[in-house]
Protein backbone atom coordinates (compact mmCIF):
# COMPACT_ATOMS: atom_id res chain seq x y z
CA UNK A 1 0.00 0.00 0.00
CA UNK A 2 1.10 3.47 -1.21
CA UNK A 3 1.44 6.49 1.43
CA UNK A 4 0.85 9.65 0.32
CA UNK A 5 3.88 12.22 1.13
CA UNK A 6 3.61 15.80 1.67
CA UNK A 7 4.41 17.98 -1.28
CA UNK A 8 8.15 19.24 -1.41
CA UNK A 9 8.01 22.62 -1.01
CA UNK A 10 8.78 23.89 -4.74
CA UNK A 11 5.63 22.18 -5.48
CA UNK A 12 2.94 23.88 -3.31
CA UNK A 13 0.95 26.36 -5.10
CA UNK A 14 2.25 29.53 -5.29
CA UNK A 15 -0.07 33.44 -5.10
CA UNK A 16 0.95 36.46 -6.59
CA UNK A 17 -1.62 39.43 -5.65
CA UNK A 18 -1.14 43.25 -5.26
CA UNK A 19 -0.34 44.41 -1.69
CA UNK A 20 -2.15 46.44 0.36
CA UNK A 21 -2.15 48.26 3.73
CA UNK A 22 -2.39 44.88 5.83
CA UNK A 23 0.17 43.69 4.28
CA UNK A 24 2.84 46.06 5.32
CA UNK A 25 4.14 44.54 8.64
CA UNK A 26 4.67 41.27 6.87
CA UNK A 27 6.47 42.60 3.92
CA UNK A 28 8.62 45.33 6.57
CA UNK A 29 9.84 41.95 8.28
CA UNK A 30 10.99 40.94 4.83
CA UNK A 31 12.52 44.18 4.14
CA UNK A 32 14.21 44.20 7.20
CA UNK A 33 15.69 40.69 6.47
CA UNK A 34 16.73 41.48 2.89
CA UNK A 35 18.89 44.14 4.15
CA UNK A 36 20.35 42.10 6.84
CA UNK A 37 21.09 39.77 4.35
CA UNK A 38 23.18 42.12 2.27
CA UNK A 39 24.88 43.57 4.98
CA UNK A 40 24.91 42.00 8.10
CA UNK A 41 25.79 44.74 10.03
CA UNK A 42 23.08 47.23 8.98
CA UNK A 43 20.65 48.62 11.08
CA UNK A 44 17.13 48.70 8.89
CA UNK A 45 14.88 51.50 9.98
CA UNK A 46 11.52 49.26 9.97
CA UNK A 47 9.20 52.34 11.33
CA UNK A 48 10.11 54.59 8.57
CA UNK A 49 10.07 52.01 5.72
CA UNK A 50 6.74 51.46 6.91
CA UNK A 51 5.74 54.80 6.78
CA UNK A 52 7.11 55.47 3.30
CA UNK A 53 5.06 51.93 2.31
CA UNK A 54 1.93 53.40 4.44
CA UNK A 55 2.15 57.06 1.98
CA UNK A 56 2.78 54.78 -1.32
CA UNK A 57 0.53 51.90 -0.94
CA UNK A 58 -2.55 54.02 -2.50
CA UNK A 59 -0.78 56.08 -5.05
CA UNK A 60 -1.57 54.48 -8.67
CA UNK A 61 1.97 54.36 -9.90
CA UNK A 62 2.99 52.52 -6.86
CA UNK A 63 2.92 48.44 -7.80
CA UNK A 64 3.48 46.86 -4.68
CA UNK A 65 3.23 43.02 -5.21
CA UNK A 66 3.13 39.84 -2.61
CA UNK A 67 3.53 36.05 -3.27
CA UNK A 68 2.18 33.38 -1.25
CA UNK A 69 2.83 29.68 -0.33
CA UNK A 70 0.11 28.40 1.70
CA UNK A 71 -1.46 31.60 3.44
CA UNK A 72 2.23 33.05 4.46
CA UNK A 73 3.67 35.86 2.59
CA UNK A 74 7.01 35.19 1.46
CA UNK A 75 8.09 37.66 -0.99
CA UNK A 76 7.60 40.63 -2.40
CA UNK A 77 8.15 43.03 -5.29
CA UNK A 78 7.65 47.17 -5.64
CA UNK A 79 8.27 49.61 -8.01
CA UNK A 80 7.22 53.34 -8.89
CA UNK A 81 6.20 54.30 -12.02
CA UNK A 82 8.20 57.28 -13.18
CA UNK A 83 8.95 59.68 -16.43
CA UNK A 84 12.14 60.62 -17.56
CA UNK A 85 12.47 64.35 -17.11
CA UNK A 86 15.14 64.86 -19.80
CA UNK A 87 13.65 62.07 -22.02
CA UNK A 88 9.96 62.39 -21.36
CA UNK A 89 9.91 58.09 -21.27
CA UNK A 90 8.26 55.99 -18.72
CA UNK A 91 9.66 53.60 -16.93
CA UNK A 92 9.37 51.85 -13.50
CA UNK A 93 11.66 52.03 -11.04
CA UNK A 94 12.08 48.82 -9.04
CA UNK A 95 12.56 49.47 -5.15
CA UNK A 96 12.73 45.76 -3.50
CA UNK A 97 12.57 42.69 -4.57
CA UNK A 98 13.23 39.62 -1.99
CA UNK A 99 11.82 35.71 -1.66
CA UNK A 100 12.74 34.10 2.03
CA UNK A 101 15.85 31.40 1.42
CA UNK A 102 13.42 29.08 2.22
CA UNK A 103 11.34 29.37 -0.87
CA UNK A 104 13.29 30.48 -3.70
CA UNK A 105 13.07 27.11 -5.32
CA UNK A 106 9.14 27.88 -5.44
CA UNK A 107 8.60 29.81 -8.65
CA UNK A 108 7.94 32.56 -6.44
CA UNK A 109 10.94 34.47 -7.48
CA UNK A 110 9.39 33.97 -11.35
CA UNK A 111 6.48 35.04 -10.32
CA UNK A 112 7.51 38.23 -9.25
CA UNK A 113 9.94 39.08 -11.63
CA UNK A 114 7.59 38.15 -14.34
CA UNK A 115 4.38 40.00 -12.80
CA UNK A 116 7.45 43.11 -12.48
CA UNK A 117 7.97 42.65 -16.45
CA UNK A 118 3.70 42.58 -16.91
CA UNK A 119 3.16 45.80 -15.01
CA UNK A 120 6.17 47.61 -17.02
CA UNK A 121 4.61 46.72 -20.12
CA UNK A 122 1.41 47.11 -19.44
CA UNK A 123 1.83 50.75 -18.10
CA UNK A 124 3.72 51.62 -21.43
CA UNK A 125 7.34 51.29 -19.01
CA UNK A 126 10.25 51.73 -21.72
CA UNK A 127 12.25 49.71 -19.07
CA UNK A 128 12.39 48.66 -15.75
CA UNK A 129 15.26 49.74 -13.68
CA UNK A 130 16.34 47.59 -10.46
CA UNK A 131 19.63 47.87 -8.11
CA UNK A 132 20.88 43.87 -8.13
CA UNK A 133 23.56 42.91 -5.54
CA UNK A 134 26.45 41.67 -7.29
CA UNK A 135 25.70 38.16 -5.49
CA UNK A 136 22.24 37.99 -7.28
CA UNK A 137 23.37 39.26 -10.93
CA UNK A 138 23.44 35.79 -12.47
CA UNK A 139 20.07 35.08 -10.93
CA UNK A 140 18.76 38.37 -12.62
CA UNK A 141 20.31 37.24 -15.80
CA UNK A 142 18.70 33.77 -15.58
CA UNK A 143 15.79 35.62 -14.62
CA UNK A 144 15.36 37.53 -17.42
CA UNK A 145 15.90 34.64 -20.45
CA UNK A 146 12.68 34.36 -21.99
CA UNK A 147 10.68 37.07 -20.15
CA UNK A 148 10.93 39.87 -22.80
CA UNK A 149 12.46 42.70 -24.10
CA UNK A 150 12.20 45.17 -20.86
CA UNK A 151 14.69 44.66 -19.12
CA UNK A 152 17.74 46.75 -17.32
CA UNK A 153 18.79 46.62 -14.15
CA UNK A 154 22.05 48.45 -12.28
CA UNK A 155 24.20 46.28 -10.78
CA UNK A 156 25.63 47.62 -7.46
CA UNK A 157 28.82 45.91 -6.94
CA UNK A 158 29.58 47.32 -3.22
CA UNK A 159 26.75 45.24 -2.08
CA UNK A 160 28.21 41.29 -2.10
CA UNK A 161 26.42 38.20 -0.52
Amino acid sequence: MYQLCQQPEYDQTVSLRRATADDIPDMANLWAALVREENPKARPDVKMWCGLQEHLINNDNYHCYVVEIAGQIVGFNNGLLLTDMETGETYLEGGHFYVLPDHRKSMAGFKLHRNGMDVARATGAKFLRRKVSAGNKRMMDRLNRGIGTIKEYVVDEGVTR
